[in-house]
């Protein structure tokens, strides 16, 4: 998206467009897992481009728990579309009907979305004592990492780390600085929740890719019809299933 200032052009990019992007990126990712890639290939579409889609999602949920008015509603529905994705996910991945090693990317976003209601009733206390309010919130952040563990929830602790710093990100930008593209704040926020993805090793080191286009987002939704809404929701099962067909085929 162009916009236009009395100065210059500044090319911008709307929520539609992240969208777009990390369909197109996570779509490249489990091509090459499904179809069990390797070399170059592998690299470039998984190791680089696949690992842009989580970073921008991360961003995406944290202004989704934000800007909704209902907040369980929203919930609920990434939890659905995490259970209605788990047997395509272990399809395309595993190549089995049932696999419990890992879990889909949505199991951590719904852990994700449980931690930011549970870090705003900690905050929404002004009479708690920061002190208390600040170990409270460490401890809800390391129980969600834990049990993305436990769960083997996809990225794990690290995937926590970064939902976390896009939280705090978020709720430090002012409403300037939330619909200007370019944000020294969002990038900074992007470039430290992939670090928190890289914590034990550089596996994905190529999420530090996503910070462009998170720093040219502009705070804008752009225009999405009602359909076109769910459409990006179901196309995480959807485009796992076409995988696993062409795959048998």
């Amino acid at each position: 998206m162009i916009s236009k200032s009395k100065d210059n052009q500044t090319f911008q990019l709307t929520g539609r467009a992240l969208k777009w992007i990390a369909c197109i990126c996570m779509l490249a990712d489990h091509f090459a897992k499904c179809f069990s890639l390797n070399g170059v290939s592998y690299f470039l579409l998984s190791d680089l481009i696949g690992r842009i889609t989580f970073p921008v999602f991360c961003m995406l949920l944290a202004e989704g728990f934000f800007h909704t008015r209902r907040r369980s509603r929203y919930i609920l529905r990434v939890l659905l579309l995490a259970l209605l994705s788990e047997i395509p996910f272990d399809l395309a991945i595993f190549h089995n009907i049932c696999d419990w090693s890992a879990q889909n990317t949505c199991f951590t976003l719904v852990l994700g979305l449980l931690m930011f209601s549970v870090l705003e009733w900690i905050r929404s206390n002004p009479d708690r004592d920061y002190r208390l309010g600040s170990l409270l919130q460490i401890a809800a952040i390391l129980l969600f990492a834990t049990a993305s563990c436990l769960l083997h929830t996809d990225y794990q602790a690290n995937g926590i780390a970064a939902l976390a710093v896009f939280y705090y990100g978020f709720t430090g930008l002012s409403q300037e600085t939330e619909n200007r593209p370019l944000s020294p704040k969002r990038g900074i926020t992007a470039a430290a929740a992939c670090l928190c993805l890289n914590i034990y090793q550089f596996y994905n080191a190529g999420a530090f890719l996503s910070v462009l286009p998170l720093s040219l987002y502009n705070g804008q939704r752009g225009k999405i019809s009602r359909f076109g809404k769910y459409a990006f929701y179901l196309f995480y099962p959807l485009h796992l299933l076409v995988l696993v067909l062409l795959h048998i085929i």
